[in-house]
């Protein structure tokens, strides 16, 4: 009998070899069918998604390739991914992430979840509205995403450079983790205070790396901490117009009011004020050495979270 004959019903379909028995098509071969307009899912709703998506990627890689039950992976990818996205930096683990350095399924939903929480809700809105019309997006959009991708940029490679052979560290890892942890230590340290290194292991120059990042902070109005990203801009575009000589302060073909200008001058020297006298006041009270105190004092101030071992040590007067 030709194994290729089929019930009346079912369509015909090409000839098989004759060494092999025929199978109706499977529905993987068919062709998918267009969604409906109508129930086209809005850019709006994948946003609010993205905490959901993030905690159910690090529950199944949790699952798969850290021992972890499913209850236990389900709560942790969860607590994560909110705290990721609020830049609180809360871990319920006791070594932070460190236990998933070389972890990409883990550590970047939570890079991507800390960058998205920290670039403020403003430029989400602007994103919403206008995602493929970048020439109408706001000054102050082009300004927390320009300024977010150079400090994550140049945070990445100091931190890489710094740490590259540090025994502590990064050295012992091979080349993809080293990329992976040097590329989380730079979104972590604009507020959102996880740590997949030993913060204690750093050198003084790295620790100086994460004195900038922290006290910049990520967008305004939104879930980082710090003086701001457009504060920093300002000043920088400021310094730059001055330096050329030119009156007015510019940027993207945009000028710069005098008044944003004189509230990024204002909110450096405050923020710079709180910094000094926060550390003052601890040296004071304490013999530990100056570079750990200036280091959690930014932390501190820029509500990051990072520690390099000394919060237990100090009087509670200086906690």
């Amino acid at each position: 009998m030709n194994s290729c004959q089929h019930a009346p019903r079912l369509s015909p379909h090409p000839a098989c070899p004759p060494t092999r028995t025929c199978q109706p098509p499977s529905h993987e071969s068919l062709p998918a069918s267009q969604p409906h307009r109508g129930s086209a899912v809005s850019r709006g709703d994948r946003r609010r998604h993205a905490a959901a998506d993030a905690a159910a990627r690090q529950r199944r890689r949790a699952v798969r390739g850290h021992g972890l039950p499913w209850a236990e992976a389900a709560w942790s990818g969860l607590f994560h991914a909110v705290s990721a996205f609020n830049n609180a930096g809360f871990s319920i683990h006791a070594d932070s992430l460190v236990g998933y350095a070389g972890d990409g399924l883990i550590l970047t939903p939570v890079m991507a979840a800390i960058v998205i929480g920290g670039i403020g809700f403003p430029v989400l809105q602007d994103l919403r509205n206008r995602l493929r019309d970048p020439r109408h997006w706001s000054l102050h959009t082009k300004l927390t995403l320009s300024g977010t991708a150079l400090l994550l940029l140049g945070g990445f490679l100091a931190l890489l450079l710094a740490e590259w052979a540090n025994p502590r560290t990064l050295g012992a890892m091979p080349l993809g983790d080293k990329l992976l942890s040097a590329a989380f230590a730079s979104v972590s340290a604009r507020t959102a205070g996880f740590n997949s290194i030993d913060i204690g292991a750093l050198p003084h120059e790295s620790w100086a790396i994460h004195y900038f990042l922290m006290f910049v902070g990520g967008g305004s109005a939104g879930t980082a901490g710090g003086v701001k990203i457009t504060t920093a801009a300002v000043l920088l575009l400021l310094v730059v117009a001055e330096i050329r000589g030119r009156s007015d302060t510019e940027a993207f073909g945009r000028r710069v009011s005098d008044s944003a200008q004189r509230q990024a001058i204002t909110v450096l020297v405050l923020g710079s004020a709180m910094v000094v006298l926060g550390t003052l006041v601890i040296l004071r009270n304490t013999e530990i050495p100056t570079d750990q105190v200036i280091f959690e004092v930014i932390s501190a101030f820029g509500t990051v979270g990072l520690s390099t071992g000394i919060t237990a040590s100090l009087p509670e007067s200086s906690q």
